[in-house]
């Protein structure tokens, strides 16, 4: 079966229901409500069958195939409508690629989170700007990064915290002055507050304005411009006030943006992974650490990869038991892991969005897509220790 017609055309021809039936039980299925109604349209289905002389077996399998088509079905009108949109897709994803995920992002769609569609951007050899205050659009743009070369960047909409019309009246002040020249002109133009200057300054949108200064350095600017306007000479900024470190610098990131820009999200985490990799094999034999680049030449053999949970789906057997389907990224791709029922028992209380594993299971190969059998997972750490999120609820 392709089309959910054809569920209609199987019940007519194999067990004799009439075009009216036939179609009443291809709209039951696809249902979520169905269970009931679908009692009564499998008693028709073998009592018909019966009938046609169609051996009990072969009616038991036909219906459970009819059951198990419905959870991807589409109508043969739709199928051939979304056959349209991904051949179009496809298109601009192979000609204009930035264009298509930066289309994506503001778009909100994909299945994947926010992060992943940045970090696919960055495999493709696209750099990603943060946000600039002089820069920005509401949106995510196309955008030159230093060589010239085009880029992604960070929309304004993309801070946490600042209120939409706080943003649209930033950019409307900027597009009235042509631009801020300083942070002078930009704290006395528009007056922010200490909360969405702290976001601002967190996020280095305000790093184009900084003159050679420090972020540090940006709140203390902020603080003596708003108290000492014009009034009295601002104290000179203390020597020791200094620049935030990196892991600073990426916490502040993401808690001000909610998203990591600068380095890929495992970035922290690879000489844990390799450290535990290595005592782990030494000790217990733990299957080579690979990337999921290298998933091809290994389809078969049991392997173990790093990565952070992106996103997944929960399904049933046909024995009615939960297995899960889960999406993970290491700085090549995403890659597909599967969690049969044992697994899932063992493993579904440390599967949480946000958090780094050691992944092992065996590759597995079928119809050119290779997927991961999980067999055991190993917690390595949380991408954030703050509360703030950079990937959205793991679906039921």
């Amino acid at each position: 079966m392709v089309y959910q017609e054809d569920v209609s055309r199987i019940a007519i021809d194999l067990a004799g229901f009439s075009p009216g039936e036939a179609d009443q039980l291809r709209k039951v299925i696809t249902k979520k409500d169905r269970n009931q109604r679908l009692k009564s349209f499998r008693r028709m289905f073998f009592e018909k069958g019966k009938k046609r002389r169609v051996p009990a077996d072969v009616l038991e399998e036909v219906w459970e195939m009819i059951l198990s088509f419905d959870g991807y079905s589409f109508c043969k009108a739709h199928s051939a409508s979304y056959a349209m949109v991904s051949y179009k897709l496809a298109y601009m994803k192979r000609f204009y690629p930035l264009k298509f995920m930066i289309s994506v992002i503001n778009n909100g769609g994909g299945y994947y989170t926010r992060q992943t569609y940045i970090d696919e951007c960055r495999r493709m050899g696209f750099k990603v700007l943060g946000p600039d205050i002089n820069r920005s659009g509401t949106r995510y743009t196309i955008d030159a990064d230093e060589k010239g070369k085009p880029a992604m960047r960070v929309g304004l909409f993309q801070l946490k915290g600042i209120k939409r019309d706080t943003i649209l009246r930033i950019i409307g002040e900027r597009e009235k002055r042509g631009g801020f020249t300083s942070l002078d002109d930009f704290v006395k133009g528009l007056k922010p507050g200490i909360p969405e200057m702290s976001i601002l300054i967190k996020s280095g949108a305000l790093d184009s304005l900084a003159d050679g200064h420090t972020r540090p350095e940006l709140f203390w600017k902020h603080y003596h411009i708003l108290h000492f306007d014009g009034c009295f000479i601002a104290p000179s900024i203390p020597k020791g006030v200094g620049c935030y470190d990196t892991a600073m610098k990426r916490a502040h990131e993401i808690e001000s943006l909610g998203v990591v820009v600068n380095s890929h999200p495992l970035e922290p985490f690879e000489k844990k992974i390799a450290d535990l990799a290595g005592v782990l094999r030494a000790g217990s034999g733990l299957p080579e650490l690979i990337s999921s680049g290298e998933l091809p030449r290994n389809a078969g053999r049991r392997v173990t990869l790093a990565g952070f949970l992106v996103t997944g789906k929960e399904v049933l057997t046909k024995r009615k038991e939960h297995m899960l389907f889960l999406s993970f990224e290491d700085r090549h791709s995403v890659y597909e892991t599967v969690l049969f029922p044992d697994a899932l028992r063992r493993f579904r209380t440390i599967l949480e969005p946000e958090r780094v594993f050691l992944v092992t299971g065996k590759v597995e190969k079928d119809l050119g897509a290779l997927t991961v059998t999980v067999e055991q997972l190993r917690y390595v750490g949380s991408l954030v220790e703050t509360g703030n999120s950079i990937t959205d609820e793991i679906p039921a």
